[in-house]
């Protein structure tokens, strides 16, 4: 899911560029060369990583803790419960219990919201916001340059990493 909010911030970016006509010929040219690599790198990867044995928590049980943790913040809306309290808060309102401890909830927009309360949810939303703006300001500034790359690769990351 992350990976594919990078992809889509990535697109966005990228169309959002061309409409300003900043991509150049040899841009172009470059992209269709490197695109084939990086296509098969990532493939390489995923059938690596498909392999390992982790103890990953299963799609019911996230969607669970997504439930839960909401009605965390439904009960702690202003100010949540502080942070790095969810480890201690969660099991009273786990309703899916695996014999695990929960320390985190796999989403971080809403461990946010219920460790810090719509007064938190403002500030992380305000922080975003300032984030993006910031970011398209500066790209439109470095044009083609390798700053300019290192600026989109921050901001493609920073999209894909709230929902792991």
């Amino acid at each position: 899911m992350s990976f594919a909010v990078e992809l889509g911030a990535l697109a966005l970016v990228m169309i959002l560029r061309r409409t300003m006509g900043t991509i150049a010929r040899g841009r172009k040219r470059l992209a269709t060369r490197v695109a084939p690599g990086f296509l098969a790198w990532c493939r390489a990867d995923l059938e690596r990583l498909s392999s390992v044995q982790l103890l990953e928590v299963t799609a019911g049980k996230r969607a669970s803790m997504r439930k839960d943790t909401w009605q965390i913040f439904l009960d702690h809306p202003f100010v949540g419960t502080g942070l790095g309290t969810l480890e201690t808060v969660y099991p009273s309102y786990e309703t899916l219990y695996d014999g695990k401890i929960v320390n985190h909830t796999h989403n971080d927009y809403l461990e946010a919201l219920a460790e810090t309360g719509i007064l938190g949810g403002l500030c992380c939303a305000w922080f975003l916001g300032v984030l993006f703006s910031e970011s398209l300001k500066r790209l439109r500034q470095l044009n083609n340059s390798f700053a300019g790359a290192l600026q989109l690769s921050g901001l493609v990351a920073s999209t894909g990493f709230p929902g792991a």
